[in-house]
């Protein structure tokens, strides 16, 4: 069984911390899928709609998908969330991937989503949580279809530095990473 406390570090460099990201970000949430079959909810949409399918382990630039403001309003499961948001594939053939909004987006029901926060630099964040992904995939649970869930990516402890530490470690994995794969 899966602990729920997952500590992913045994040991930190001084000053490093293992906190559980509900800690650091507790306005953690997720969305809903509009009812297709209500014309109101996508014709002439122009609010940014993000699936699940539509993550790609890298920034999203352009939405592929859209949703209307009656939408947002009749749904009270939608809500923007702003550029720099961390987005998790909860389910479904892309559980695991992850991206950084580039723009300002609502989210389906698939989708976690963790805000940005002065607690952590997003871009540290987003490759922490690529380089979890094999322990959050070995911990996903269900019957027909498995999934990883809120729950477990709110208790996830991932060793977090100072901020001016998460920057160096993301300048330098920007520059390195086509190196490093």
């Amino acid at each position: 069984p899966w602990e729920t406390n997952i500590t992913l570090l045994k040991k930190l460099p001084k000053g490093w911390s293992s906190t559980k990201i509900s800690r650091l970000c507790p306005d953690i949430g997720s969305g809903t899928t509009p009812d297709k079959s209500d014309e109101k909810n996508f014709k002439d949409a122009s609010i940014p709609w993000i699936m699940s399918g539509d993550l790609n382990d890298a920034i999203l630039e352009v939405p592929k998908s859209h949703i209307t403001k009656y939408a947002l309003a009749k749904y009270s499961a939608l809500r923007v969330y702003p550029a720099k948001s961390i987005v998790i594939a909860m389910y479904g053939a892309t559980m695991g991937k992850v991206s950084i909004l580039g723009f300002p987006a609502a989210v389906n029901q698939a989708c976690c989503v963790l805000p940005p926060s002065k607690n952590y630099e997003s871009k540290y964040l987003f490759y922490a949580l690529k380089w979890i992904k094999p322990f959050l995939l070995s911990a996903a649970m269900g019957g027909a279809q498995i999934n990883i869930n809120q729950e477990l990516i709110k208790s996830l402890r991932i060793p977090f530095p100072p901020v001016k530490i998460q920057k160096r470690i993301y300048e330098y994995l920007d520059r390195e990473i086509d190196a490093i794969d």
